[in-house]
């Protein structure tokens, strides 16, 4: 019911309380995961004013960021018109840009954008992934001590030990 219930909202232009919706239902189900692709690039697919006003909303701006960001292998430098496209209009929410910063940075250095890609980090939160981005943008410019500084930042996040490998079952045969 949740996607039906999506649904409807969607239709009465609801786009937030929709996209929560179909987040909850993808906690259950895999339907909801393949609702989110879909509205995703039915985002995307909408012209520029139209789709400005929705990422003023911020589970809009969230749910493209994490579309990009989920994305990247599939992206291909010569696809970077759509994630110039979003960037730009999400540059012009410095509040919406804020809180998806770390995203769009990996996209933009996966794209080869190093210079956006610094930008963004400069306003992400810290994370390993942040620190892992900083390191790679400090070598591209040839800054070996910032480079390590946040290797060794990143590496904090690694895990000590792996877990132990789960036993199989021990069957009793009678």
């Amino acid at each position: 019911s949740l996607g039906e219930e999506a649904r409807l909202l969607l239709a009465q232009q609801q786009w937030h309380d929709a996209i929560g919706l179909y987040a909850t239902q993808a906690q259950y189900d895999a339907s909801g995961y393949a609702s989110l692709l879909q509205l995703s690039r039915q985002l995307l697919a909408m012209p520029d004013a139209q789709l400005q006003a929705l990422l003023s909303q911020p589970a809009v701006s969230r749910l493209l960021s994490l579309y990009l960001f989920s994305q990247l292998s599939g992206l291909q430098y010569s696809a970077s018109p759509q994630l110039e496209r979003l960037l730009q209009l999400l540059q012009q929410q410095p509040d919406i840009q804020l809180a998806n910063a770390l995203e769009l940075a990996a996209v933009s250095y996966q794209q080869g954008q190093y210079g956006n890609a610094a930008t963004l980090l400069q306003q992400a939160t810290d994370s390993p992934l942040k620190w892992w981005l900083s390191a790679k943008l400090a070598l591209r410019s040839n800054d070996l001590p910032a480079a390590a500084a946040a290797y060794a930042k990143a590496s904090k996040a690694f895990p000590t030990a792996l877990p132990a490998p789960a036993k199989a079952p021990e069957y009793q045969y009678d």
